[in-house]
Order: structure tokens, then C-alpha cells, then sequence
């Protein structure tokens, strides 16, 4: 059985059933090739994960009245690119062991795509791009696939590596410093101005997982020209003139009407 979920989901559930559960079981779930290849372990006192592999610690779970109901299934939480493989449960008692369910996890990427909005002349403007866990070494570029020299801004592990960057952008771009760590690689742009609309691209490299691609779209929101400024400027006292010259008009007429036919 195949079971999808894209990166970054609250949890997924890996089905187990058995419709009869004998007196003092131990159920497993096991992920084969990993050492220690325990993914979470129940037996009648309770969870027992003393041989957890600690990469699924405190994500994994199972009903509470699980080996009462025979609903053997478990919750996953936060599934990461590095969860996808095939998954094992099986049920133990009087030295026997049966197993129940082989479930092929497929975890997925998701396409993001953002649309980000600044008036031209701000301080900065923050790109996002985050993934919600770094499991290796990892390489992140941004990119503008419109410009001939299209690297934005490109980091390797915690060192920005800035030989191929656009010199447009030349001591503009930056990152966080725990980038690495924290899975949020999202690039400041100072002082946006009208050539830096377009469209940027954010493509993360994790050793040994598929890479992952964020889409952000960057409207820069010119200024108006001076000289637009100043025509605004003379077209609202224009209308001052207007307005004004047309009151006067009609008090003057109003009051030599009023003498006439005195």
C-alpha cells in the first residue's frame, strides 16, 4: 500500500489492522536499513521506545486503546522529504511474529509560489523561501532566470558563495546566518527600485533528497517622477482657480443683478 503526503503536513497516518490481537502482544513499526530500524514500539504497559531511532522522536504515535480495537495504525507527525520509504508493522506473541502491513510512504514536494509587493525607494524587501527541516548539507540559489548572469544569490551551508552573482545585486542580497539550521532561507533585496521587478526563483539542495523550488513574483510600485509631481501640483491649484473664480463670478453677478432691479 502507497501512502502520499507533501512536505510540511501536520501528520499522515500508516494503516495497520488485525482482528485479533492475542493477550500480550507487542506491535513494532519498523523501517528496514536503518539503524536502529525502530520507528515506534507499543506493547500492554504502553509505548515502549527505548530502541527508537532518534529521528522519530516524539513524532510518532498510536491510539491510546490500539491493541484493544486492533486499529495498529501510526501518526506521523511533520513527514519529511528523508521519512519516504517503506514502513513494517508487525505484531509479536508467544515467540511468534506476523506481519500485518508494508506501507510505502512517498513524501512530496510542494511548489510554492508568492507574489510580494514594495513601493520602490523602501528599505528592504524579504523574499520567502523556508522548508520545514534541514536533514543535511544543504546549497540554496536564487535566481532570475531573465537576466543573463541570473544568480541573485547563492549560499553553501552557512557561507554565501557570491562568485556568480549578478552585479546588479552586488551588496544588496543577504540571508540569515542560521539559514542551515533553521530551514528559512528566505533573501532581504535593500533598496528595491523598478529593475529588480520580475520573477525570482529559490532552489534547495539537500544531500540525498529531491530539490526543492520556491516561485516568488517581486512588484516594485514606482514613484512618481517629479515632473508628474509638479503637474498634479499645478492641476489641483488649477482646479483652486476654478472653483474660485467661478464663486466670485456668481457673487458679482448676484450683486449687480440685486442693484438693477433696485
Amino acid at each position: 500500500m502507497t501512502v502520499d503526503v507533501y512536505e510540511g503536513a501536520e501528520s499522515v497516518l500508516l494503516p495497520c489492522q488485525d482482528s485479533s490481537v492475542p493477550l500480550d502482544p507487542t506491535v513494532v513499526w519498523v523501517r528496514y536499513g536503518f539503524i536502529p530500524p525502530t520507528v515506534h514500539q507499543r506493547v500492554r504497559a504502553g509505548d515502549e521506545l527505548a530502541d527508537q531511532n532518534q529521528g522519530y522522536k516524539v513524532r510518532t504515535s498510536m491510539k491510546t486503546d490500539a491493541l484493544r480495537t486492533g486499529d495498529l495504525s501510526l501518526t506521523l507527525r511533520k513527514p519529511r522529504l528523508s521519512d519516504s520509504g517503506t514502513y513494517t508493522c508487525t505484531i509479536t506473541a508467544f515467540g511468534k511474529e506476523r506481519e500485518l502491513a508494508d506501507i510505502e510512504l512517498q513524501v512530496k514536494v510542494h511548489r510554492q509560489n508568492f507574489t510580494v509587493t514594495v513601493d520602490e525607494g523602501a528599505e528592504s524587501v524579504l523574499l520567502p523561501c523556508h522548508i520545514p527541516f534541514v536533514s543535511g548539507p544543504s546549497t540554496v540559489v536564487w535566481t532570475r532566470c531573465d537576466l543573463r548572469a541570473s544568480t541573485v544569490h547563492q549560499r553553501q551551508q552557512e557561507e554565501d558563495e557570491l562568485t556568480d552573482q549578478n552585479l546588479a545585486y552586488s551588496g544588496r542580497t543577504s540571508m540569515n546566518p542560521d539559514a542551515a539550521q533553521t530551514g528559512d532561507f528566505s533573501l532581504t533585496l535593500r533598496k528595491p527600485g523598478p529593475t529588480d521587478r520580475g520573477s525570482y526563483t529559490c532552489t534547495i539542495t539537500v544531500a540525498g533528497e529531491e530539490t526543492r523550488h520556491t516561485d516568488v513574483r517581486l512588484e516594485v510600485k514606482e514613484r512618481l517622477p517629479i515632473w508628474a509631481m509638479v503637474l498634479l501640483v499645478l492641476l489641483v491649484l488649477l482646479i483652486l482657480v476654478v472653483v474660485v473664480s467661478g464663486g466670485l463670478l456668481y457673487h458679482f453677478r448676484h450683486h449687480f443683478m440685486s442693484g438693477e432691479s433696485l
